[in-house]
């Protein structure tokens, strides 16, 4: 193989590798902005009252946006792209 096949190699395999890192960790960040979003809505309710849909809806986001966040970082970690 010659250095410019090489070198073209390579530079494949970092790509391929930066993007493993990039994409994951993006999705985090919008997951992350989101749940701030919903925290700040709830705080800035005007009367003070949260109504039970609101209450059952603001978990369920925030449950999701964990699970998104934690299944993104196991799979980082274990390597496994399923």
């Amino acid at each position: 193989m010659s250095t410019i096949e090489a070198a073209i190699c390579f530079s494949g395999v970092f790509l391929v590798i930066c993007a493993l890192i990039v994409l994951p960790a993006n999705l985090c960040l919008d997951a992350k902005e989101i749940t701030v979003e919903a925290i700040e809505d709830v705080a800035s309710e005007d009367d003070g009252f949260l109504s039970a849909e609101r209450f059952n809806t603001l978990l369920t986001g925030l449950s999701e946006n964990y699970r998104i966040i934690y299944s993104g970082l196991v799979e980082a970690v274990s390597g496994d792209g399923q």
